[in-house]
Order: structure tokens, then C-alpha cells, then sequence
């Protein structure tokens, strides 16, 4: 799991919660999408300028005024594992799509095979992405996301995205 928080209810708990991820953090609304709601903080000082900002945003268009933090990973890559789970339990991964390029936090090109993923980091997403589902049961189509640090070569999970249902009589 990417590092991060549940629900933060002060500034006072977003900065201590920051201090223990480690800058830089994103601020996050629970009910953002594309990018609205966000916003990326190097230092306390940015995060003081910064929850007032996104804490109204959230309030104001999304009617729920939800924050949470994650440590941010830069450069990182969006890759994506497609996975199939069936009714006997069986679950495989069919391959990976690497969904970095975006504008406005919003994919634009997805590319696959993910170019220039170590064959050792691809396996081990596979591994992890079968893990998650049979620890879910999970019994259809899906995508398990990824963020991956390519300095480090950590990957850590980002979502499960339930797919279409498969009939499998």
C-alpha cells in the first residue's frame, strides 16, 4: 500500500500525519476525480497553505469535505495488471499496461507491454495482483493498479477496478 492516512479532521493532524509519511505528501479529497481536489505539498508550510484551499473545494463541489494524505512518488509510473477470477477460485493476470502519461490526472495513452519494466518488478506485480484478488475472492474481470517508483523499484497498490462480469457456466 502507498503510504497515506484515513480520514484527517484538522490541519493540526494533517501536519503531524505528514511528518510521519515524509514530504512530499499529496492532499487528497475523498470525493475528487480528475485531479480536483488535490494538491501536492513539499513542506508543512505548503500543507498550511493548502488545506484551507482543498477543504473548500471539496466542501464546495463535491458536498463532503473528506482529506486524506498519500506520499507522493516522483517520477512515478501507473501501471495496470488485468486480471481474470473465475467461480473455482482460480485467478490469473494476463498482462500490464503502463497508463503514465496523463494530463490532468486523467490517462491518455496506455501502452502495453509496460515499456522498460524490469521482468523481476513485472512477475511480482503479477504474484501480488493474484494474491489481492484470491485474498478478495474476487470472481470477474479487473484491473489491479499500480504505483511504481522506478529509483527505487518498489511498486505499491493503488485500486481495484471491478470489471465487466463474466459468465462462466
Amino acid at each position: 500500500m502507498l503510504p497515506g492516512t484515513g480520514l484527517i479532521s484538522n490541519l493540526n493532524e494533517a501536519i503531524q500525519e505528514a511528518e510521519k509519511i515524509g514530504y512530499p505528501i499529496i492532499l487528497k479529497s475523498t470525493a475528487g476525480g480528475g485531479g480536483i481536489g488535490m494538491r501536492l505539498c513539499h513542506s508543512s508550510q505548503e500543507l498550511r497553505n493548502a488545506y484551507e484551499a482543498v477543504l473548500h473545494l471539496a466542501e464546495t463541489n463535491f458536498k463532503n469535505d473528506g482529506l486524506y494524505l498519500e506520499k507522493y512518488i516522483h517520477p512515478a509510473r501507473h501501471i495496470e495488471v488485468q486480471i481474470f477470477g473465475n467461480s473455482n477460485g482460480e485467478i490469473v493476470a494476463i498482462g500490464e499496461r503502463d497508463c503514465s502519461i496523463q494530463r490532468r490526472n486523467q490517462k491518455v495513452v496506455e501502452e502495453t507491454p509496460a515499456p522498460h519494466l524490469p521482468a523481476d518488478v513485472r512477475e511480482n506485480m503479477f504474484a501480488s495482483a493474484i494474491r489481492l484478488a484470491k485474498a478478495a475472492a474476487y470472481r470477474n474481470a479487473g484491473t489491479v493498479e499500480f504505483l511504481y517508483d522506478q529509483q527505487s523499484q518498489n511498486y505499491y497498490f493503488w485500486k481495484l477496478i471491478r470489471g465487466f462480469k463474466l459468465n462462466m457456466a
